[in-house]
């Protein structure tokens, strides 16, 4: 997985178990992206982050039509 926070981009929070994750346009099909989590509740805590797990795009970024 990256090293250092450079390496990954914030898609934001969520207040649901499952969420949609945009890839840049672009991404490789194929490409290996990783991804982690943690909670933030109202008082502004957060726990550590989950350990990386890692997947492959299947098809690629989609470019939504204008």
């Amino acid at each position: 997985y990256p090293d250092g926070i450079a390496g990954w981009t914030f898609q934001g929070n969520a207040s649901k178990n499952v969420v949609d994750i945009v890839l840049p346009d672009g991404t490789a099909p194929g490409a290996k992206v990783w991804f982690t989590a943690f909670w933030f509740n109202n008082r502004k805590q957060s726990s550590p982050n989950t350990d990386p797990v890692s997947t492959n795009v299947q098809g690629g970024g989609v470019s939504m039509a204008a």
